[in-house]
């Protein structure tokens, strides 16, 4: 049961570090996502936003080292939670959205300088 828990695991965030790859390479060769179908488009998108998120949580977890385990909160169902990991978890959050937020805003860009190129260009043509 364990090495079927380690292939999906790896299998998954092998999906999320692709997926990353795959939407930062979009950013800078938007006209190569123009063939690509919906739905792998749609997959290749969450799991590129799910990738940041956790990438993000991750590496704060780990920028938060000083922050000693023992101090924490009990938690509604009766475990205890580290501040490490709730303050890790809310600036991650934090973090990816904004990251997320600056390549979308990106990619509109990009777009709307297309459509003025395109425009230009049928300009120039016509004169």
């Amino acid at each position: 049961m364990r090495t079927i828990f380690e292939l999906l695991s790896t299998v998954f965030y092998g999906w999320l570090i692709l997926s990353i790859a795959i939407w930062v390479f979009w950013i800078f060769y938007p006209h190569k996502r123009d063939n690509i179908p919906d739905k792998i488009d749609t997959l290749i998108v969450i799991g590129a936003a799910l990738g940041v998120i956790s990438f993000c949580i991750k590496g704060f977890y780990e920028i938060l080292y000083f922050i000693p385990s023992w101090l924490g909160f009990d938690a509604e169902d009766g475990g205890f939670e580290t501040l490490r990991s709730s303050l890790s978890s809310f600036l991650g959050l934090c973090a990816s959205a904004y990251i997320i937020w600056l390549i979308v805003d990106r990619e509109k860009v990009l777009q709307e300088n297309k459509k003025l190129r395109d425009k230009l260009r049928h300009d120039d043509k016509e004169e």
